[in-house]
């Protein structure tokens, strides 16, 4: 059953691993069986909602929110730092070897999970929080 959610996750573009379609991403999760798997903890695989771009999370936190609402729903994103990019960079290998670190980020989330995830993305707004034209559907 769907519900709002807490989430906390470091996030890589899937382009950022050579994954740049729907098939590529099958492919890879059928010559990687075990890799993906959308618990804490674990590398997953996930659909932004702005159009169809595509991530690779590795989730640090997940709960339900208790009597929880639309209304509550934000998002807050940040550059990883360099020991997070040390720390995590064996994780994102097994994604690919040739993993570039510095396009990946953390991502704080609340929303409603029977809804595609937040896109979180440090590069969507100018300085006024305008969403940029490039992001606009």
């Amino acid at each position: 059953m769907s519900c709002v959610r807490k989430q906390k996750v470091f996030r890589i573009p899937a382009e950022a691993v050579g994954i740049t379609t729907e098939t590529d991403y099958h492919q890879y999760e059928f010559r990687h069986p075990g890799v993906l798997d959308y618990e804490v903890d674990h590398l997953s695989y996930s659909l932004g909602n702005c159009g169809d771009r595509r991530y690779f999370d590795y989730v640090l936190y997940d709960s339900p929110v208790e009597n929880g609402s639309m209304l509550d729903a934000y998002w807050e994103a940040r550059p990883m730092t360099g020991r997070e990019r040390q720390r995590y960079l064996p994780i994102f290998r097994r994604i690919s070897p040739m993993v570039d670190m510095s396009q990946a980020w953390y991502c704080e989330y609340i929303w409603y999970d029977g809804t595609n995830a937040p896109e979180c993305r440090l590069d969507m707004y100018d300085a006024d929080g305008e969403l940029l034209p490039k992001w606009r559907e």
